[in-house]
């Protein structure tokens, strides 16, 4: 944890943008990437929160097309 991870994560979000052909990051590639970076750490944290990746994954998906 630190600075290293943030670094980290923002060149994997920035890395996911790029593959959309997207010049700025959206919620979804800085969610990707730090699902990438915290692993199952990150899906542990949710899973105490009484939620998971994929459920995320589609609220995030049902909020981008209701509004888009």
């Amino acid at each position: 944890l630190g600075a290293e991870v943030l670094d980290d994560v923002t060149r994997r979000a920035g890395d996911f943008a790029a593959e959309r052909e997207h010049q700025s990051v959206g919620t979804a590639d800085l969610l990707m990437a730090v699902f990438e970076v915290y692993g199952k750490l990150f899906e542990h944290a949710l899973y105490l929160r009484g939620t998971g990746r994929d459920e995320l994954l589609e609220k995030l998906n049902t909020v981008t097309h209701t509004q888009g």
